[in-house]
């Protein structure tokens, strides 16, 4: 006897085709498909944007004479670092964890050079 952990709806039973009575869920399901594939496609982009903002900041972290730095490091050395928010009048500051000074130090020097270009919206 083989016991199957698919979890699919059956198309016979006892040698008869099985009716399926759609509930409520299923009958909308072009707009339940267009409104997941929408859903998907926007997660997609954020995490594109993510890797293309963490690929540029390890780029930044690199020294001249050494190789690339992977992204779990680069996450390690600046991203998941202790931090304080302090609220100041209008400012809001940073405080970063002393073992992580070096890194940011680095980090902030090189991303202050960058050059950053808009592109005018499409109408």
């Amino acid at each position: 006897m083989a016991l199957s952990s698919v979890l699919r709806p059956k198309t016979h039973y006892k040698g008869r085709p099985v009716v399926r009575v759609p509930d409520e869920s299923e009958q909308d399901g072009s707009e339940q498909d267009a409104e997941i594939r929408a859903e998907n496609e926007v997660l997609l982009q954020v995490y594109l944007l993510t890797y293309q903002l963490m690929h540029v900041g390890r780029c930044l972290m690199r020294e001249p004479d050494e190789s690339q730095i992977s992204l779990s490091t680069y996450r390690e050395r600046v991203l998941k670092v202790g931090a304080r928010f302090a609220q100041h009048a209008r400012n809001i500051v940073i405080h970063i964890a002393a073992s992580a000074d070096a890194a940011w130090e680095q980090f902030w020097r090189r991303y202050c050079q960058l050059t950053w270009i808009t592109l005018p919206m499409k109408s």
